[in-house]
């Protein structure tokens, strides 16, 4: 085919070239420089469906990323091993059954509270 168009030669890995090859046959594109011209018609138009590669300053980002959130559970699984064995030594110390309340005296006024200690002739 004779054309007037720029020619651009390129090497690509065998996995990039598996995956144009897959991309060819699933459009039902002829050729091969015709589905290079379709993928990047449809990149440069923001239109791609296909999969795209990060570059490396991406992928460091998102290393460092998953590093931090890594990093993040693993100071909340300690907090949540220390309030486990905090509560756990609180209620082997002072057993919450173990406080024995009546319940009128729960429900006391601040006035009968008050006048408990006085004997009945000096409450009024």
């Amino acid at each position: 085919m004779t054309t007037n168009e720029p020619f651009v030669s390129l090497s690509i890995p065998d996995e990039l070239q598996q995956a144009l090859e897959k991309y060819r046959q699933e459009n039902r594109i002829e050729s091969t420089s015709d589905a290079i011209r379709d993928v990047l018609q449809k990149f440069f138009e923001g239109k791609s469906n296909i999969p795209t590669y990060a570059s490396v300053k991406q992928v460091e980002a998102l290393e460092n990323w998953v590093k931090n959130l890594a990093e993040q559970v693993t100071a909340i699984n300690q907090s949540v091993k220390y309030l486990s064995v905090t509560r756990s030594i609180a209620s082997s110390v002072i057993p919450l059954n173990s406080v024995d309340l009546e319940e009128d005296e729960i429900e006391d006024e601040p006035d009968e509270i008050l006048f408990d200690f006085l004997p009945d002739a000096d409450r009024y």
